[in-house]
């Protein structure tokens, strides 16, 4: 059975939320989702280059491995490459428009899992103690 890119996108976007649902503490869950919520945003009116320069200089690093392994899976051989500069290109900033725009939209696609699944699978704490009160029966509105 032939897979779509977005199957393969959610997939891969899962087993990272799952992985830092089991392995995270909370306070670092509720900014992995915090960010995971932003970024797809971030990509869109800021760009790829300036968006992924922006995770690096919040020391996002995690995050962004997680967004660029979601993208390519194990062959970090394109968005990485390009995001470093290290291809014949020069990097993103030197892509032609059109490929620039295609790798963009890409990364808002597969960036837009990582938020779909943290949105899911790690509730902010927040959340949970709204819905524990309202459970409780507090009514004091």
């Amino acid at each position: 059975m032939i897979r779509t890119r977005d199957q393969i996108w959610a997939e891969r976007a899962a087993t990272r939320v799952n992985q830092v649902n089991l392995e995270a503490s909370d306070p670092d869950k509720k900014k992995y989702r915090s960010f995971a919520q932003s970024f797809p945003t971030l990509i869109h009116t800021c760009g790829l280059m300036q968006a992924s320069a922006f995770a690096f200089a919040k020391g996002k690093i995690n995050y962004l491995g997680d967004f660029i392994d979601v993208l390519e899976g194990e062959q970090h051989d394109d968005i990485a490459v390009y995001l470093n500069g290290q291809n014949e290109e020069g990097g993103l900033s030197r892509l032609e428009l059109m490929k620039y725009v295609i790798k963009s939209r890409d990364a808002i696609q597969a960036a837009s899992w990582l938020k779909r699944y943290a949105e899911a699978i790690l509730p902010e704490p927040d959340d949970q103690d709204a819905d524990n009160a309202q459970t409780l029966g507090d009514n004091s509105q």
